[in-house]
């Protein structure tokens, strides 16, 4: 053996320690290190497509790390570069960020797209032409939705954590195989929740738990099976962005939901599912009704603490979080009134074809 062989060895050795050690850190046993590391050499990463979506206007490196946009947009490089150097398809739909930060998007590697001309440019709306890129991949049989600033999501292969209960069946207790799932949406455990802003961290808890209660109560969490053991757990972190799905699930994730709100109720007024419902909760309410398989699994993760910085006591954060519980818990209410046949303010847009990949 050479020296540089030798060298490139010693080197590998310390990543693969690295990176199990890194997730141990993030609340994880050794043997849960160990199964979660060695999804890099089980998984083609050409099956699992990678998402997201950017919008960094006030990117401007002179400004130094303390602007917001700077911080999350040198995250988002950091996560689409390592993503593409790991093989994965990488599709980001930016909706007018700084010319600096594009020219530095470009270079990652990822593939960058743009707002469908004509469509009002959402989270929701910008989610689904990256999608639609990736389902256009026929090696790609995973899309998994990645936040920009999360780059640690794929550092420690939280991204091959979801993908995994997609890509393969699973042994139950009774020695049965489950058949793959097709939805899976990333828990953060205890030590990534208290990582968390204060306020960000209150809200998310409460509201996810009173989805949860919502979604329990109607029968499709915590929901057995005559032919197989219970495969949707009662605990589902709809807050946490990350989520992946098959292409028997896309049609639920390219949806488009509209609400129609009550004109005299002022907390109606600022309802609108394309900010985040669109993207977030009603695709799986959704793929949870047509009776598709649908679960949760922790995934390392570590809310990066120069933006828990930036944005604890931050009034314009703190907001957001609480405009974002009232429009998901509302528009799932309606959602499942809908479903019900019972007159709801929600519908199904026309131009939502629902068209399987």
């Amino acid at each position: 053996m050479t020296i540089r062989e030798d060298r490139c060895i010693f080197l590998l050795m310390t990543a693969d320690q690295d990176l199990k050690q890194g997730i141990i850190d993030r609340g994880f046993t050794v043997r849960q290190a160990d199964r979660i590391a060695g999804l890099t050499d089980r998984i083609d990463p050409r099956s699992v497509g990678v998402a997201s979506i950017t919008f960094f206007p006030g990117f401007d490196l002179s400004k130094g790390t303390g602007v917001i946009d700077n911080h999350r947009g040198l995250a988002a490089e950091q996560l689409f570069s390592t993503a593409v150097k790991m093989g994965h398809p990488v599709v980001v739909t930016d909706g007018g960020s700084s010319v600096e930060f594009q020219h530095m998007l470009t270079d990652t590697g990822a593939t960058i797209v743009h707002p469908e001309p004509g469509v009002r440019s959402t989270m929701a709306a910008d989610r689904r032409v990256a999608y639609k890129v990736l389902l256009g991949n026929r090696d790609v049989q995973v899309v998994t939705w990645i936040e920009a600033n999360k780059p640690e999501t794929v550092e420690f292969n939280g991204h091959l954590v979801m993908a995994a209960p997609i890509l393969n069946s699973y042994p139950a207790p009774d020695g049965r195989m489950i058949p793959p799932y097709d939805v899976v949406i990333a828990n953060r455990n205890a030590i990534g929740m208290a990582s968390l802003p204060t306020v960000q961290m209150v809200f998310e808890t409460r509201a996810g738990k009173a989805m949860e209660s919502i979604l329990i109560k109607e029968g499709l969490l915590g929901r057995g099976s005559d032919d197989l053991p219970i495969y949707t757990p009662r605990k589902m972190d709809f807050f946490n962005g990350q989520r992946s799905f098959s292409r028997s699930a896309a049609e639920h994730f390219l949806a488009r939901w509209v609400y129609t709100p009550d004109i005299n109720d002022p907390k109606d007024r600022n309802i609108d599912p394309e900010r985040w419902s669109n993207g977030l909760q009603l695709p799986v309410a959704s793929a949870l009704w047509a009776g598709l398989k649908v679960t949760s699994v922790d995934i390392p993760y570590l809310h990066g603490q120069g933006q828990k910085d930036l944005e604890t006591g931050n009034g314009e954060f703190d907001a957001k979080r609480k405009a974002q519980a009232v429009d998901q818990i509302r528009t799932l209410l309606e959602f499942l009134k809908f479903k019900r046949g019972v007159n709801s303010k929600l519908s199904l847009s026309p131009a939502s074809s629902l068209v399987s990949f």
